[in-house]
């Protein structure tokens, strides 16, 4: 007699590769549950990639303001809040996450909020109390940043790519650690609201797993919007001020 089982499939993690899945596997007739820790989406749709381009689109917005000003409009800046940037980045990543949570219950899948810690081959254990048995597991729980020694993530003065998404106030300069898509990203952000940039990169050049010619060009429109561009250079510590 074959073993009875909660579900037919548990996911943990519902970034794209879990959500994705789980749709799919609901639509070939199987009894789903995903199980989520944090918000619906993961990383990309709630930490990464959707916000980050969501403040892309508005620096591109801001910076517009100095082509106007070629033209003799003069834009009041005097207004600018930075918090209201914020909110907007998080108001597109939440409705792309509430988007998921709906397709998911469309599709009959059972969602659990909570931490899995897998107990056995077809066994979970959510928070420490809820048992979850399914037939097959997929763990697709994404990334985080990398904690490099010496330069722990405080959130205030050390900031992960995460806490850099959940600012809500700019510093008046920033030295970001890697020029890599993540690192010149920001770099761009930054740099179109007005923060002083120091980019930092170990390698020879920045984005250096892209053609060198869109490194180099890069680090030139860089250099002439103010950004200073170190590469070959490797950060040593880092010391907290008062």
């Amino acid at each position: 007699m074959a073993e009875a089982y909660d579900f037919d499939l548990a996911i943990i993690g519902t970034g794209p590769g879990g959500y994705v899945a789980a749709i799919r596997a609901a639509q070939l007739k199987l009894k789903v549950v995903v199980i989520e820790k944090e918000k619906i989406g993961g990383v990309c749709l709630n930490i990464g990639c959707i916000p980050s381009k969501a403040l892309i689109n508005q620096a591109e917005i801001f910076r517009s303001q100095s082509a106007l000003a070629e033209m003799g409009i003069k834009l009041d800046q005097s207004g600018f809040d930075y918090s209201k940037v914020y909110a907007a980045s998080r108001k597109a990543a939440d409705s792309l996450s509430k988007g998921v949570g709906y397709l998911l219950k469309k599709n009959g899948i059972t969602t659990i909020q909570g931490n899995a810690v897998l107990e056995s081959a077809h066994e979970l254990l959510v928070d420490g109390t809820k048992k979850v048995t399914a037939k097959s597991i997929i763990i697709a729980t994404g990334s985080r940043p990398r904690v490099i020694p010496g330069f722990e993530f405080d959130e205030q003065v050390v900031l992960s790519s995460n806490g850099a998404l959940l600012l809500q106030k700019l510093p008046e300069s920033i030295v970001i650690m890697g020029g890599g898509a993540i690192g010149v990203e920001f770099a761009h952000i930054m740099n179109s609201f007005g923060v002083k940039v120091h980019l930092v990169e170990l390698m020879e050049r920045i984005l250096p797993l892209e053609e060198k010619e869109i490194s180099d060009h890069l680090r030139r429109a860089f250099v002439r919007r103010g950004i200073e561009v170190y590469t070959g250079t490797k950060v040593l510590s880092v010391k907290k001020s008062q």
